[in-house]
């Protein structure tokens, strides 16, 4: 017999099981709140739902060292009058898989993209001042944020946001850096971090954020080197290449 019949059978079954799970409705896990002193996280997610779609890592982070992963809303999509409403999506999100969250403004940063950095510099330039702002603040010890060719366009500004605003804060300013892949596959990822049963809730996030949608995933040289990261729902690729970014002490 043909062993992989066996395989496609079962996997066919489970997708039908879990089409029938709730979306969302269910309480919270209960947790203690991060330490005042402890490390911190930054994920620059570009639209809601990104922070856990790429989260096994630092959702590792959170559990297993006690990090305060800490998720900025890079933006909070594209259509205006639903920005309010993702907003609260994000916050039921980011409380029940226990990310801190952040705002980057009001209805989130918008025009996050290449054509928007060549044409509208002004615009741009208030976008990476709070960027900047917010990794002056926040001290990261560790920062997730797309890598250069992740095909979608706010997921590409978002990578060159990041990096601009780092720029901006220059060598006096330090941290490791993860690069994250959900739309387009890294081409030499160099790390992988497996993610089991834990991730079980960034999956059960998800389907909240969907249930709502209903109703209405390296560059060397250039301006320095960092990690690449991709995550799917049982491991975590990255390419580990510090340089630029590291703190003084090990430069």
């Amino acid at each position: 017999m043909n062993p992989y019949e066996t395989f496609v059978t079962d996997v066919a079954r489970i997708f039908r099981q879990a089409n029938d799970y709730p979306l969302g409705g269910f309480p919270a896990p209960a947790r203690s709140q991060p330490a005042p002193d402890a490390p911190r996280a930054l994920i620059f997610a570009p639209h809601p739902d990104d922070e856990v779609i790429i989260g096994g890592l630092p959702l590792r982070l959170l559990r297993e060292r006690k990090w305060n992963v800490i998720n900025v809303a890079v933006t909070q999509g594209s259509n205006r009058a639903r920005q309010p409403q993702r907003w609260k999506e994000l916050e039921a999100c980011c409380n029940h898989i226990g990310f801190t969250l952040r705002r980057t403004r009001p209805n989130g940063l918008e025009g996050i993209n290449l054509r928007n950095r060549k044409t509208n510099p002004q615009e741009w330039n208030q976008a990476v001042d709070c960027l900047a702002r917010i990794l002056s603040e926040e001290a990261p010890r560790v920062i997730f944020f797309p890598h250069d060719d992740d095909w979608n366009s706010t997921h590409i500004g978002t990578h060159h946001l990041v990096v601009d605003a780092l720029g901006q804060l220059g060598r006096a300013f330090s941290c490791e850096a993860v690069e994250t892949e959900f739309w387009g596959a890294m081409d030499t990822p160099n790390l992988l971090v497996e993610v089991a049963a834990n991730w079980s809730e960034g999956r059960a996030v998800r389907r909240r954020l969907f249930s709502s949608a209903r109703s209405t995933a390296c560059a060397d040289g250039r301006t320095g080197n960092w990690s690449r990261c991709w995550t799917t729902a049982g491991s975590s690729r990255a390419r580990m290449t510090w340089s630029l970014f590291l703190r003084p002490n090990q430069r």
